[in-house]
């Protein structure tokens, strides 16, 4: 808030919007994580406002898909569709191949809450491409998490492994437990029930990390 005070009154020339925008980005993303959707929505529109303002295309990408998960997390899938396209017009207007992976993994999101999995594999591949291209660490992370969640059981095995693995390097062990537990339940429903103890041991283990 300091930081964000002192870009609002002192420093306010044009170099420092760039700071500002991401400054309001990661302000609305805390709003979210602590339950205030209205809030967090509010200040990422406002963070769009300005980037459109002072013509930062990275910024207004960054707004648009901040805005776009916004109204995934809310339920208006219309209006998260409406500012994914956005985001995709940002992006192939101005070539921001280097943050690109972010608009696929969403609109894998989008897509397996439409229901649509061929969709939501799709750009959970291609979302997977970019970020090991660009090395966009939070994205590899989501594009697995998602085809986890999409692919068909046997092909999503490998995927949930390789997010728990990940989950537990940012040292996220509840979402690694679960990713383990949901391992365990596919291999009890494939009778290779060793295993399955093994996975389901996996997240207890993990979950003493929380203690």
């Amino acid at each position: 808030n300091r930081l964000y005070g002192l870009l609002t009154t002192k420093y306010t020339a044009k170099e420092y919007k760039d700071i500002k925008v991401k400054v309001m980005l990661q302000k609305s993303i805390l709003y979210s994580l602590n339950g205030n959707h209205h809030k967090a929505l509010q200040i990422a529109l406002e963070a769009l406002d300005e980037a459109e303002k002072y013509q930062l295309p990275e910024k207004m990408y960054q707004s648009c898909w901040t805005i776009a998960m916004m109204y995934e997390v809310g339920g208006q899938l219309d209006l998260c569709k409406k500012y994914l396209d956005r985001t995709y017009s940002i992006y192939e207007e101005n070539k921001l191949d280097n943050i690109y992976s972010s608009y696929c993994t969403r609109m894998s999101s989008y897509y397996i809450r439409i229901q649509n999995n061929d969709s939501a594999i799709y750009y959970a591949y291609k979302g997977l491409d970019y970020a090991q291209k660009y090395n966009n660490k939070r994205e590899l992370r989501d594009a697995h998490l998602l085809l986890g969640i999409a692919l068909p059981e046997n092909e999503a095995l490998k995927h949930k492994l390789i997010t728990a693995r990940t989950f537990i390097e940012i040292k996220d062990f509840t979402s690694a437990a679960s990713q383990f537990t949901d391992i365990a339940s596919s291999l009890f429903k494939r009778n290779q029930i060793d295993e399955a103890f093994r996975y389901s041991d996996s997240a207890f283990i993990v979950l003493r990390g929380t203690n």
